[in-house]
């Protein structure tokens, strides 16, 4: 037997097969027929059983597809940044939260002998809330900005003699609002406001009349282009009124609105109201305390 030309004969009738299936994959793809082609491909050894199975397990996977990666991933905002969107993001999902406001200042004491004490300070409101779906270009800058906490109240002066009066407290500022800007075209797509300030507690007036407490701030509310969710955040609540030598419990912050992830510890959340001055044993005034400030806002951006 001539080996060689066995071995010729072979690689002929392989290149034969493999160039007819190519002819025949073009053809199908155009319309036509390849009439050369069932008697070629008769020319080679037929398919064994073992082939058959095999194309036919292959078959069955065809439609076994692997999905389509797209990234993913999660960014987070205590501060003004810009968030530029990752290649081949469309949609970006965002909660927001607003600042909260800052609490109210006590108010001072008199020093009379019928002294009376400051009024107490009202707590700040929590920040609102929203939480929404975003449709986003690839690669395009947002900006993000953060709402700083509302100041806290100041702190009422104490009287310095028995002719005067003790000093209000100062109001709690407001937290500002938190926002998310599309840069090319300045367009605000969200925001989160944020709480109003608690009211500062009033100075004690003469003769004999303690300061009045400070009522609380509202809550911050939220809004987005595309809907979604809002929330306001908590408000917070009122000074309770005090003794005649005493003075009331200060309000307390509102507390942030819950969303998928909890905001950073002191964020959101409004500020605590300062105590009025009391009356000390020896008709001695006392001024106010300072509020507490509020928490700043919180954004997450996933994809």
């Amino acid at each position: 037997m001539n080996l060689n030309a066995q071995k010729v004969s072979q690689r002929t009738r392989t290149r034969s097969r493999v160039l007819l299936a190519s002819i025949a994959a073009a053809a199908a793809l155009s319309g036509q027929l390849v009439a050369t082609a069932p008697a070629a491909v008769a020319d080679g050894p037929k398919p064994s059983a073992q082939d058959q199975q095999r194309n036919q397990d292959k078959g069955k996977d065809d439609h076994k597809k692997k999905p389509v990666q797209f990234p993913h991933g999660l960014r987070q905002f205590t501060t003004d940044n810009t968030f530029t969107v990752p290649a081949g993001v469309t949609t970006v999902f965002v909660q927001a939260w607003g600042a909260g406001g800052g609490g109210g200042g006590g108010g001072g004491a008199t020093a009379n002998s019928t002294a009376r004490p400051g009024g107490s300070g009202g707590g700040g409101g929590a920040g609102g809330f929203t939480w929404c779906t975003l449709n986003v270009r690839p690669l395009a800058d947002y900006g993000v900005d953060v709402g700083t906490g509302g100041t806290a109240g100041t702190a009422g002066t104490a009287a310095g003699s028995a002719t005067v009066n003790g000093g209000d407290g100062g109001d709690g500022g407001s937290g500002a609002s938190t926002t998310v800007v599309a840069t090319a075209t300045n367009t605000t797509l969200l925001t989160a406001s944020g709480g109003g300030g608690g009211g500062g507690g009033g100075g004690a007036l003469l003769p004999s009349t303690a300061g009045a407490p400070g009522s609380g701030g509202g809550g911050g509310s939220g809004s987005c282009s595309t809907g979604g969710v809002n929330r306001t955040g908590g408000a917070g609540t009122n000074a309770a009124a005090g003794t005649t030598t005493l003075p009331g419990a200060p309000g307390t912050g509102g507390t942030a609105p819950d969303g998928i992830v909890g905001v950073p510890t002191g964020a959101v959340d409004g500020g605590d109201g300062g105590p009025g001055g009391r009356v000390a044993d020896s008709v001695v005034a006392r001024g106010g305390t300072a509020g507490q400030p509020g928490g700043p806002g919180y954004v997450v951006i996933w994809w």
